[in-house]
């Protein structure tokens, strides 16, 4: 059964000895002031047992690495004025691209029809940072040669080109680190799993942070992702709202809530209900076990 605000407001006003001599709890009407601060405390309480509850969350990134029928790419190349086409002359069946360029470019895409090469997309624009181009390709005839042709007349830097030779809804960034921006309510990070597809598991290794709630991982990782993480716990406003931390921690919010009321309903409670409180806050937080490792026989006893 969830714990509601209103538990921890009967239990805080136990802890206080909010009852009549008959045991009968006090009227609410009677106790507005009590119940709105409590609400307030409860809210504040939560989020700051939310870690030792070990609120956690699960998000799941599936990838499968596309194929880039021009190969690796990940490479930075400087235009300098003379013509650059990828790969090399030559060209390939695709059906989307993808290229970044720093400045003011042109970029033309090309099919090969009938012996000959002949414009099929222009992609020319003034830029002043590094900017992404993609979009899927309809050549002439179904299974053309595509390549990539950079001019201009300007310097500018061009990476992470890319053909497919998969038509998308959406064209996927072809970049060494993928981006994945976190869910709104993404606080702490608790754990990265990688599981493959030849059912190997484990601690994942090919992530990295670069702000507080985007997470990259390799462009080259085929498998799951599994994320979990620690939320932050959504707002408490009424009475009526379900805690969201367990049932068991929320024993310990409730002597949060009368400790922080304390002062004004019976003084001399303050001290053991914090204390109390923190006891319990201290025997909660629980540690995983640790993962299987080898050990290494440095005396060559088996």
């Amino acid at each position: 059964m969830s714990t509601t605000v209103q538990d921890i407001i009967y239990d805080a006003r136990v802890l206080l000895d909010s009852y009549t001599d008959d045991g009968v709890v006090i009227s609410s009407d009677d106790l507005a002031d009590f119940e709105a601060s409590c609400v307030i405390f409860a809210d504040m309480g939560q989020k700051e047992l939310f870690e030792v509850a070990r609120i956690q969350k699960t998000i799941e990134i599936s990838n499968t690495p596309i194929k880039n029928e021009l190969g690796n790419q990940f490479d930075v190349v400087e235009f300098l004025g003379e013509e650059q086409y990828y790969p090399n002359e030559d060209g390939v069946v695709a059906k989307s691209y993808y290229f970044e360029a720093d400045k003011t470019h042109t970029v033309v895409i090309q099919e090969y029809e009938l012996g000959t090469w002949t414009d099929l997309l222009t992609t020319s624009a003034t830029v002043t940072t590094r900017t992404s181009y993609k979009g899927n390709l309809t050549p002439t005839t179904v299974g053309n040669k595509i390549r990539l042709k950079f001019t201009g007349t300007t310097f500018y830097r061009h990476v992470n080109r890319a053909l497919f030779n998969v038509a998308f809804e959406t064209v996927p960034d072809y970049q060494a680190w993928v981006e994945y921006t976190l869910p709104t309510d993404f606080k702490s990070l608790d754990k990265v799993i990688e599981e493959y597809p030849v059912r190997q598991y484990g601690n994942s290794a090919t992530y990295k942070f670069e702000a507080p709630n985007r997470i990259y991982y390799d462009y080259f990782f085929n498998g799951t992702i599994r994320i979990l993480y620690n939320p932050i716990p959504t707002k408490i406003t009424a009475k009526t709202d379900v805690l969201e931390i367990d049932d068991i921690v929320a024993k310990a919010l409730a002597f949060y809530v009368a400790s922080w009321i304390s002062p004004y309903e019976n003084q001399s409670m303050t001290n053991p209900l914090f204390q109390k409180y923190d006891e319990l806050r201290q025997k909660f937080t629980m540690k995983e076990p640790s993962s299987e490792e080898s050990i290494f026989d440095v005396y060559n006893i088996w």
